[in-house]
């Protein structure tokens, strides 16, 4: 179950890598028209909508700069065999920030899905054995 884990926090976090480059733009068009508001620029309902921008995009900034370097990381180190409880745990609790951005939730909500059963499944193969005791295999003698 690791490696198919791993591909999700993948996906995951190259999706959350774009939203992120969309957040920056968004920040600073929030930005931008709070400074023109500010300065009376922009009167009634136009003024609410800077803040309001500057609000929601900074929300989403916040919860894909925490989570899309914690999935790469965890997505790169479970497919390529390195098995790590404490970066799944990680991984899968932070699987709940990119709820908040609906453009990122699928993907986040079935890494988190599949980090959860990928934690509570019982080691059953000789290979989750080894990985559990960290020793190496020795030709007998």
């Amino acid at each position: 179950m690791w490696v198919p884990t791993g591909i999700a926090f993948l996906v995951a976090g190259v999706l959350e890598l774009t939203f992120l480059g969309l957040s920056v733009l968004g920040t600073l068009m929030g930005a931008g028209m709070t400074g023109v508001a500010l300065f009376g620029g922009m009167r009634g309902d136009e003024a609410f909508l800077g803040p309001m921008l500057l609000v929601f995009y900074g929300l989403w900034l916040f919860c894909t700069i925490v989570a899309a370097p914690v999935h790469l990381v965890a997505g790169v180190a479970f497919v390529t065999g390195r098995r790590n409880r404490t970066l799944l745990i990680a991984a899968t609790v932070v699987s709940l920030l990119p709820l908040a951005t609906v453009y990122c939730a699928p993907f986040a909500l079935v890494a988190g899905v599949l980090g959860l059963v990928t934690l509570l499944a019982p080691p059953t193969g000789a290979s989750d054995h080894l990985a559990a005791s960290d020793s190496t295999l020795r030709p007998p003698a």
